[in-house]
């Protein structure tokens, strides 16, 4: 397959060099030099494989990447919900930037000035997929431009950690590996099983999280993460929900996303799944006792009416 897309790179690297020195000749006042091309075409040769190849790359063969955003992804993104997937895409592959080529002209200046939708992807992304994206804070986006083709570069920047000395990927590996270890063994206690439905399997999964975690009211990657819901039993909302979701997928619970809002003037975020075919709003933090009570579990805010939810959320 990689072989295949070198030999179609190399047809295509001949066919700009063709056109280009065609238009030189044509055009003298064309932008683009000779020493522009030569730098545009060690870009092509040299240029990291990106887009639909990185999937066959990505260093978890098993991903758990939601199946209705990743296949958006497209080797030059341009929308809004193709961006969604190319941020899920360079989390789950452990890349923290990654460069795309376009054909034409642009400016040399921040990318995000000219297209708002690679940050407005991030929010939104950010707020469907915590278990992802609570371990990033922004972006960085550039681009560089020789005449002919312009290449974006974005840079996913991490949240600040409180000290832990973990690197973002060491945190992502260890809360994916437990998250898998918590489902095994939930399965062999006979609390998950393949002839629950989904609701049981939210309800059971719902009940871990909340019995296995203490909130702590501090703003860093841990608590904003499934890793310090899953690995330190501490964390704010976020990462209640990261942990949550993450596992009802790993039950094999596809449509699950989170939703941002606020209570009592103050940004929460809780989840929205559909279960046996049913549209089921679920709030596990709300689930959580305050302060912590041990095992106690309120199952108030678990498949609660949108009239009930929105006496205390607004979204």
């Amino acid at each position: 397959m990689r072989e295949q897309f070198a030999l179609i790179r190399k047809i295509l690297i001949v066919s700009v060099v063709i056109i280009m020195l065609m238009s030189l000749l044509i055009n003298t006042d064309g932008d683009l030099t000779m020493a522009g091309m030569t730098d545009l075409i060690n870009r092509m040769i040299n240029k990291p494989i990106v887009g639909t190849e990185v999937a066959e790359l990505s260093k978890n063969v098993n991903s758990n990447l939601p199946k209705d955003i990743m296949i958006h992804k497209v080797e030059q993104p341009s929308t809004q919900i193709e961006y969604e997937a190319e941020f899920l895409d360079m989390l789950d592959a452990r890349e923290f930037n990654r460069s795309f080529n376009y054909f034409g002209k642009k400016k040399n200046k921040t990318f995000d000035e000219d297209y708002p939708v690679i940050t407005d992807a991030l929010y939104s992304i950010s707020s469907k997929h915590p278990e992802y994206m609570g371990y990033i804070d922004e972006l960085n986006t550039t681009i560089e431009s020789n005449g002919f083709l312009s290449e974006v570069t974005i840079v996913l920047i991490p949240r600040a950690t409180s000290g832990n000395n973990k690197s973002i990927d060491e945190m992502l590996d260890a809360f994916e590996l437990q998250a898998i270890n918590v489902m095994d063994k939930l399965k062999n206690e006979g609390k998950i099983s393949e002839t629950q439905t989904e609701k049981q399997k939210a309800r059971a999964l719902y009940t871990w999280v909340v019995q296995n975690t203490k909130y702590k009211n501090e703003n860093s990657v841990e608590t904003s993460s499934g890793y310090g819901q899953i690995i330190n039993g501490e964390a704010v909302c976020q990462g209640y929900v990261s942990s949550y979701n993450y596992l009802l997928r790993l039950a094999g619970i596809e449509n699950v996303v989170g939703i941002s809002g606020e209570v009592d003037g103050q940004p929460h975020i809780w989840t929205e799944a559909i279960l046996d075919g049913k549209r089921t709003i679920i709030d596990v933090t709300f689930g959580d006792p305050m302060p912590d009570r041990g095992d106690k579990v309120d199952y108030k805010y678990f498949d609660i009416s949108e009239i009930e939810m929105r006496k205390t959320h607004t979204w």
